[in-house]
């Protein structure tokens, strides 16, 4: 092409070789474009694949995470029933069994879940507080003592029902446990992200308590 434009500038030729030569230069110009296009596509689709790969990766970091958070979450709800929910249980229902504490829970909420039915089937409607009474006079007294939501500690023991997970024993084992919880990333969508904070906050404040329990 560039041979081609300097014979343009520096000598005469006729119409007829000057449109040969025109027409070369297009040609040649066509064929950068359609290279120049390509390659553009090509880049194109080297970046989508790029982004595609990159919002496998958030996934499977989020999920690791989720897994991960889980895994503290639950040791750390372990400690917080230790040294903050047993006593409570002790001093208000004389036993200190989380399960047993749950169990009950259980019985509560299945009668509850019973009585619309049963007050429909007799032309009835039960009022909220006659339909949570059990409920919340089992829980108030217990919350009274307790900072945290025994319900929400619950739920976040219940998710993590298929992990397989370490139990922390020793009070040095535990004080290393409160070390990780505080340095672990919980991402936003962790839905106990709030909860374990606070746990982690409280048991920061009873560390120097901690003792070997199974």
């Amino acid at each position: 092409m560039e041979n081609d434009l300097i014979k343009i500038t520096t000598i005469e030729i006729n119409p007829n070789e000057m449109h040969n030569i025109l027409k070369q230069i297009l040609d040649i110009f066509k064929q950068h474009v359609l290279v120049f296009y390509s390659t553009v596509k090509r880049l194109e689709k080297v970046e989508q694949t790029t982004n595609e790969l990159i919002e496998q990766m958030k996934d499977i970091n989020s999920k690791q995470n989720i897994t991960d958070g889980l895994l503290i979450a639950d040791e750390i709800a372990s400690l917080y029933i230790e040294y903050y929910v047993k006593p409570v249980f002790h001093h208000r229902l004389g036993y200190s069994s989380w399960d047993k504490f749950c169990d009950r829970l259980v019985a509560i909420e299945a009668e509850i879940d019973d009585r619309p039915l049963d007050a429909s089937e007799k032309g009835l409607t039960i009022p909220y507080e006659t339909l949570y009474k059990d409920l919340i006079n089992y829980l108030q007294p217990l919350q009274k003592d307790i900072g945290l939501s025994l319900t929400d500690i619950r739920f976040l023991k219940r998710d993590q029902n298929d992990l397989v997970y370490y139990r922390y024993k020793s009070d040095d084992q535990q004080k290393d446990l409160l070390e990780k919880a505080k340095k672990f990333n919980f991402f936003n969508i962790f839905e106990f992200k709030d909860l374990v904070k606070r746990m982690i906050d409280d048991l920061e404040r009873k560390k120097d308590r901690f003792h070997h329990f199974k």
